[in-house]
């Protein structure tokens, strides 16, 4: 996702936020623009540190590892950059998790259950106005053709969970979702080229946060 930033341009940021009271403290955050690399990152907000900063061979990534104590509290963390002078600012949000882990969702999966196993794009097309998304390299529909994309959706999958229900199905397990952009053959979502974002073909992230 694209994080406007205080200064010069934007930054791809990822992920775009994160929680408090992670049993895991460390958090690698990605920054993607032009020349980043040759910024100096630094912050300032209570339980939160810079623990590595990273470069890559390409001169457009930096990753920046993060150490978010237990005693840290929900808000934006400002990340400011500096090169050549010049600074910008990144808003990184620090979420509250939600109450009900375990009991009204995040239940896992256990040999009671039962799964069923769903390619999206070959289930049910649910908004046929995603079938085709501008500037994305696949633009095949054609359903007479195990090739190409056959327009199934994760809107699809929703308006069909009474059909699990019936069967028995307890978990849904989906092939991958997240974002397919190559030219061809993308209809099983095993093409990654971005591991952040759901494909918006299948609805992106919107209509993964509905169905889940």
């Amino acid at each position: 996702m694209v994080i406007p930033v205080l200064g010069q341009g934007s930054l791809i940021v990822y992920p775009t936020h994160w929680w408090v009271g992670m049993k895991n403290p460390a958090l690698q955050v990605m920054l993607h623009g032009k020349d980043i690399s040759a910024s100096n990152v630094s912050l300032a907000y209570p339980g939160v540190r810079v623990q590595k900063i990273t470069k890559a061979d390409n001169p457009n990534y930096l990753f920046v590892d993060l150490l978010i104590s237990p005693a840290a509290r929900p808000g934006v963390i400002d990340i400011k950059l500096t090169a050549d002078g010049k600074s910008r600012r990144v808003a990184f949000n620090l979420r509250s998790r939600r109450a009900g882990k375990g009991n009204s969702y995040a239940q896992g999966v256990t040999s009671k259950d039962f799964m069923y196993l769903v390619m999206p794009d070959r289930f049910s097309n649910g908004d046929e106005s995603n079938d085709r998304v501008a500037g994305m390299r696949d633009q095949t529909l054609n359903r007479d053709t195990v090739f190409n994309r056959h327009g199934g959706d994760l809107k699809g999958i929703q308006n069909h969970l009474d059909y699990f229900t019936d069967l028995g199905v307890t978990t849904l397990w989906l092939n991958p979702v997240i974002e397919n952009d190559m030219p061809n053959r993308t209809e099983h979502g095993y093409a990654f080229t971005d591991h952040y974002k759901v494909d918006a073909r299948l609805g992106g992230d919107i209509a993964y946060k509905t169905l889940i």
